[in-house]
């Protein structure tokens, strides 16, 4: 990871979300990485964590807050 990049969590992944997702997953903004994603629906969840692998999924908001990385 570069020294300049900022670790990001997003909460829900609905619409907007999957799209701030995809954008930031995908490298298209430079400088933020995709460190977690959080949604309380398993399977928008599990689709999203399938497309951008290494990211850390929750489906509760307080753990993803928690999470120091």
């Amino acid at each position: 990871m570069e020294q300049n990049t900022l670790s990001v969590g997003l909460i829900g992944i609905g619409n907007m979300g999957s799209a701030h997702a995809t954008m930031i997953g995908s490298g298209k903004i430079q400088g933020l990485r995709l460190a977690a994603v959080c949604d309380i629906d398993p399977a928008r969840l599990s689709l999203c964590l399938e497309r951008n692998p290494g990211v850390t999924g929750y489906s509760d908001w307080r753990s993803l807050v928690a999470d120091p990385g």
